[in-house]
């Protein structure tokens, strides 16, 4: 065993070659950051071969994202590349197994590696519920079905009606937003969906001409890479094409009544989950940007307060249905006595990508608040996880390494941004601010902490499964 930090981690079974791959691993995430597009022996060798299709699908989205405007720009807010994030959420616990800053003490299965690269692709590349709906059935189409549901399960759908919704409190002139202006919004927007046939159609050529305008630009712009490894880049794209034009305008793409009845449940369950106002969580005043902690509650005040708390509100339901569909496929584990511990895999994949978050936080107080209350979240949701896995018997032993991890990379983020405007405070009113923003949520970690530590020492039930071979991970991966 492995114990760093306070974690403890599966000494793996490191293949003869692993420093080769992060070597490589490196290059990719260069590659990535240059906007250049990697090679395909790359890919397969820090991936595994599996992945591939995977990540040029996802590349070709942000591509078309980042660079199919007059004035290419990365599209996240910390301006780094769409891709960059979605290769380290993949990549990430493996290339920072050992890590001397932060290491993640846990390999990626293959499956959590691929739903690693997917899991911001409908999001991102949909910007409504109706494009994320048909990037998440494009990818179960073209990739497969397992890549599809982890996709599915990724997307956080509350998410993509906070849009709508602010637009729509705009056009209303609601001098306080609250639950009732927010119910009332909400009801509209349900009441008011449409979903015409040229708009879902629009959104599946979308798809289309993303793969095409990028198998051009490697055609014309990818001068860089060795040609066989070009011409084999070009096949996975053709590969990439034929499967989605098989699927525009097909039986198997989904159908305008389908479509509308899925974004209307959306819109009921977001207005079933705010009911009657009577579940907002509280918000410590202290982590409020439009005033003072002391100061009287002003309409801004209180705007922020409330939507702060609906964002949380709707997260929260979004880890607790993650939480759900990991434990849907843990019962099956356990009553078919399955090996492994494929059925964390969802858990994982949202881990992951939130420690690359979490690692990578900028100093932007919004931004770091966000990813700060999303985490605590996340902790307290996954660990409620590792309890139920342990009652039924099963593993959760790398469950618990992925919170510590998590929990780890959210605190160097909060402890980098506290240095950063401790250093002016003395100076800058603005600083200060923010630096008091920064000591609150450092506080908040500490109860955290405590989470975090009982996860990690709880001991499982009578298993009623093999345990996972979890030393032999890295020879799965990279055999």
């Amino acid at each position: 065993m492995i114990t760093t930090n306070g974690a403890q981690g599966y000494l793996a079974n490191l293949p003869p070659n692993y420093e080769k791959i992060r070597e490589i691993g490196r290059l990719v995430s260069d590659t990535i950051g240059s906007k250049r597009v990697s090679q395909p022996d790359h890919i397969a060798l820090v991936l595994g071969q599996d992945a591939v299709l995977s990540y040029y699908f996802v590349d070709t989205l942000f591509h078309n994202i980042e660079n199919g405007g007059p004035f290419p720009s990365y599209k996240r807010r910390n301006e780094t590349a769409l891709l960059e994030h979605s290769f380290s959420a993949a990549f990430g616990p493996y290339f920072r197994y050992l890590d001397q800053v932060i290491a993640s003490h846990f390999f990626p299965t293959p499956r959590e590696m691929r739903g690693g690269l997917v899991h911001d692709g409908p999001e991102e590349f949909g910007k409504s519920l109706l494009g994320a709906l048909v990037a998440i059935d494009s990818i179960e189409h073209v990739l497969g079905k397992e890549i599809g549901y982890d996709a599915d399960t990724e997307t956080n759908k509350n998410a993509l009606l906070l849009g709508p919704l602010e637009s729509r409190l705009e056009r209303m002139r609601v001098p306080i937003i609250d639950h009732n202006s927010t119910y009332k919004a909400f009801t509209s927007l349900r009441d008011e969906v449409k979903v015409k046939l040229e708009n879902l159609q629009e959104q599946y050529v979308r798809v289309l001409k993303s793969l095409t305008s990028f198998r051009t630009y490697i055609e014309q712009k990818v001068d860089y890479m060795p040609a066989p490894q070009k011409q084999y880049l070009l096949q996975i794209m053709n590969t990439l094409i034929d499967k989605t034009q098989r699927l525009v305008g097909s039986r198997q793409a989904l159908r305008t009544g389908e479509t509308k009845h899925l974004v209307k449940s959306q819109y009921s369950h977001v207005i079933d989950i705010i009911g009657e106002g009577r579940f907002y969580p509280p918000i410590d005043r202290r982590l409020l940007l439009s005033g003072n902690p002391n100061d009287k509650m002003t309409d801004e005040m209180r705007s922020e307060e409330f939507l702060l708390s609906l964002k949380l509100l709707l997260h929260r339901d979004y880890i607790k249905q993650i939480a759900r569909r990991v434990m849907t496929e843990a019962r099956e584990y356990a009553k078919r006595r399955l090996d492994g511990d494929g059925y964390l895999a969802n858990a994982m994949i949202k881990l992951s990508e939130f420690a690359h978050n979490a690692r990578t936080m900028d100093t932007i107080p919004t931004h770091a608040r966000s990813i700060f209350l999303k985490g605590a979240i996340n902790v307290e949701e996954f660990a409620a996880v590792s309890a139920d896995l342990r009652n039924l018997g099963l593993d959760s032993k790398r469950l618990g390494i992925g919170i510590d991890w998590a929990y780890r990379s959210m605190n160097l983020g909060l402890t980098n941004g506290y240095s950063h405007f401790k250093r002016s405070a003395d100076t800058d009113t603005a600083a200060q601010k923010a630096l008091d923003l920064f000591h609150a949520m450092r506080e908040g970690m500490g109860n955290l902490e405590d989470i975090v530590a009982s996860v990690l020492t709880a001991k499982p039930k009578n298993s009623t499964t093999k345990q996972p071979v979890n030393d032999k991970s890295g020879e799965l991966l990279h055999a």
